[in-house]
């Protein structure tokens, strides 16, 4: 009976040894959880996959001068925006969009590239990019970080957590040939919203909503 007890004993220090050794992804050792990027509870993560389409509608609202108008002439065209292409470069995320326009319409300029860092999101092209930055992207790195740390996010991380119950928007103003000047971006529960131009391009409002 001493004998088997022993051995017991001795069974039981042996298993304790082996949990203390055990391999990477058991109880004994967690595995390092990969990097998201912000992705994966963001509600704008489908800018950043690519092969994404998203349904919007365009809104023309110009004023032609026409003496005889009752009001502004106003058209509106069906968009598939598509993401193109994404690649992680360091601690971000790039995208690039498509956004389907018609070809009366290529002199329309919303953002084709975005970049997604830790739940925060810049443009690169546009009024509300950077200044003078080279809107490629085929950026590198540290050109990168050293746009995205002199320019501010049109979504800052934690206006992307209230998303669900809030909308944010993004404006830059300005003064144009035909008055004042308005580029918006506004982004909601479901993501990218609306994009949005006044007075940029003649007197005229152009808009880009995400379709209900």
């Amino acid at each position: 009976m001493r004998v088997r007890s022993s051995l017991s004993l001795l069974v039981v220090l042996a298993a304790g040894a082996a949990c203390k050794h055990s391999l990477p992804g058991s109880a004994g050792e967690p595995v390092a959880k990969p990097a998201t990027h912000g992705t994966s509870s963001s509600p704008v993560k489908s800018l950043f996959v690519a092969g994404t389409t998203l349904r919007f509608r365009l809104y023309d609202e110009v004023d032609t001068h026409d003496p005889e108008a009752t009001g502004p002439a106003r058209t509106e065209h069906e968009l598939v925006v598509r993401v193109l292409r994404v690649k992680p470069l360091g601690a971000a995320l790039v995208s690039e969009l498509d956004w389907g326009l018609p070809a009366d319409f290529d002199w329309v300029t919303p953002p084709r590239l975005w970049v997604l860092r830790d739940n925060a999101v810049w443009t690169l092209d546009g009024a509300l990019g950077p200044p003078k930055a080279p809107a490629d992207f085929d950026v590198e790195d540290a050109a990168l970080t050293a746009i995205l740390s002199s320019t501010p996010p049109v979504l800052r991380a934690e206006d992307a957590r209230s998303l669900p119950t809030k909308r944010h928007c993004a404006e830059r103003r300005d003064e144009g040939s035909y008055g004042p000047t308005l580029e918006q971006l506004c982004f909601d529960a479901r993501g990218l919203a609306e994009w949005s131009e006044e007075n940029a391009h003649g007197p005229r409002v152009l808009k880009i909503a995400r379709v209900p």
